[in-house]
């Protein structure tokens, strides 16, 4: 479906092999890649917005489906796990790199594996366990199409944050513009002035 403002959405049916003629509509958002081809968001529509992303944002690990295009059986498609690295290096069960480019109103990613290009977006979701990740789309152009969700929790210290009791850390990503520190937080207690991982103890 295309809306009236230009989004696309794909809807369609889940049924389920303990339930007979039982199922649930779904939907998920998709978006065009720089080739301009539509890739598919790896979660379920939850009212999420597209943005533009940094760097910081978006490297570390991930967990990463291979649609392929011949399964067939129902089978489970393995999990594999890969890093994007600071500099454009991936790491992990597939290796190749990566680049991201900043669109008008996302971040387009483009990754090469084995001498095949895939071409995509980056997308902030939640998951179906309610955690924020960091995730990417990608057709390629063997029309196999990659899904990836990271292992981090992707967090945007731009928006209001609760306060918590201190009786557990988070590990996450955490972004920080140049020169602003957080006194509410103790951040691995070091002062914050930029872009970087950490572990975060969140205080009362």
């Amino acid at each position: 479906m295309i809306t009236d403002d230009g989004k696309y959405y794909l809807f369609f049916h889940q049924r389920f092999s303990d339930r007979g003629v039982y199922h649930e509509v779904c939907v998920r958002q998709q978006f065009l890649n720089e080739n301009n081809w539509l890739v598919t968001a790896v979660y379920e529509y939850k009212s999420e917005k597209i943005s533009i992303y940094e760097e910081a944002e978006v490297i570390g690990d991930y967990e990463l489906v291979n649609h392929g295009n011949a399964e067939k059986d129902g089978n489970m498609i393995r999990t594999q796990r890969i890093t994007l690295q600071k500099g454009g290096n991936v790491s992990g069960d597939m290796t190749g790199t990566w680049t991201m480019t900043k669109g008008d109103k996302y971040c387009y990613v483009t990754f090469k594996f084995n001498g095949v290009i895939y071409k995509g977006v980056f997308f902030r979701q939640t998951n179906d366990n309610g955690e924020k990740k960091m995730t990417f789309t990608e057709i390629g152009k063997n029309n196999l199409n990659l899904w990836g969700s990271s292992v981090f929790t992707s967090i945007d210290l731009t928006a209001s944050w609760p306060k918590t009791t201190p009786t557990k850390s988070l590990s996450a990503l955490i972004i920080v513009k140049a020169g602003e520190t957080y006194d509410t937080y103790a951040i691995n207690g070091n002062p914050v002035d930029k872009k970087i991982n950490y572990t975060i103890n969140l205080f009362s």
